[in-house]
């Protein structure tokens, strides 16, 4: 990586080439692997802000109730930031920085910032993110209804799982539980007629079972248990809390809340998924319990959003 030059084409002439001085060399497969190691160090400098850094993006948090005192906080981030970025021969993109304030109550302005692949709105409603998730899939209708003129129902499966159901698993965790979630069921409902080249006043609940698909309720479900699962070392149970076992000991403790949205976030609506399977389910490895859990729950076949058909299954 070391000894690189580079050079600039532009109106078909090209400048003399000049060693790189700064910044990470582009086209090596190193380059991405030193830009990480490059930028690791940066939440050493911002101790009373919280930050998140995956591949090359980096987020950084800030908390507070008091509005003013947020933005504050907020432009000395940003300056602090810019400052560690010239120190080390950075440069902060502006166009590609955004800004997000996340509050339980309405600001004027809502707008939305992709991280990750998701869109986040200040409210958390996933409005935009729903609405960019339907246009995708709009296209992946018009693929399915295309090749179900001359496809086998083998090939249409292929083709759902790989532009249909690859788009409405990516982040469902987050949304699934979200009054918006109904759009994409709807969506999913018509894929499935034109797998099963039904019409569309034929039930569609049938179908999810005979092609073994899980609904979209039930696959956000089924994410909810896989991601509890994997994650069983990060949560306490019942009996931790008490010198006794509790009638419901092996039951996992979730996040206190006091506000409708926060009894509503992925992690609390995972425990209590989680704590109403039975324990033989539980202590399954993961792949059998990924297994087991899609069977029961293609059997339980859960249609609606507000998730009562599946916790009344085990009443």
């Amino acid at each position: 990586l070391s000894n690189r030059t580079q050079a600039v084409t532009c109106a078909n002439k090209t400048s003399k080439a000049l060693p790189i001085t700064a910044g990470v060399p582009q086209g090596s497969i190193l380059g991405p692997l030193s830009f990480i190691l490059y930028i690791n160090e940066l939440p050493a400098y911002f101790p009373l802000t919280k930050s998140i850094q995956y591949a090359h993006d980096t987020t950084l948090i800030n908390y507070d109730k008091d509005c003013s005192c947020l933005a504050s906080k907020t432009n000395s981030t940003l300056q602090n930031l810019e400052i560690w970025f010239s120190d080390n021969n950075l440069c902060l993109n502006i166009e590609k920085t955004e800004i997000l304030t996340l509050s339980t109550r309405d600001l004027t302005d809502n707008k939305a910032v992709k991280f990750l692949g998701v869109y986040l709105d200040s409210s958390l409603s996933w409005k935009h993110h729903i609405r960019g998730l339907t246009t995708k899939l709009s296209s992946s209708l018009f693929l399915i209804r295309r090749v179900a003129e001359f496809a086998t129902l083998g090939v249409l499966k292929s083709t759902y799982y790989g532009h249909f159901h690859s788009n409405i698993s990516y982040g469902l965790i987050f949304w699934g539980n979200s009054t918006e979630s109904i759009k994409v069921f709807k969506m999913q409902r018509y894929a499935i007629r034109l797998i099963s080249k039904k019409t569309r006043r034929e039930s569609c609940r049938p179908l999810f079972r005979e092609l073994q698909i899980l609904p979209l309720p039930g696959l956000y479900i089924y994410q909810s248990l896989v991601f509890v699962k994997n994650h069983l070392n990060e949560y306490i149970t019942n009996n931790s809390r008490h010198e006794y076992q509790a009638r419901h000991g092996e039951n996992l403790l979730g996040p206190q809340h006091r506000l409708t949205l926060t009894q509503k976030s992925y992690i609390t609506m995972a425990i209590k998924f989680f704590n109403v399977i039975p324990a033989t389910l539980k202590h399954l490895p993961v792949t059998m319990f990924k297994k087991n859990v899609k069977r029961l729950l293609l059997e339980i076949s859960p249609y609606n959003n507000n998730n009562n058909e599946f916790f009344s299954f085990f009443k």
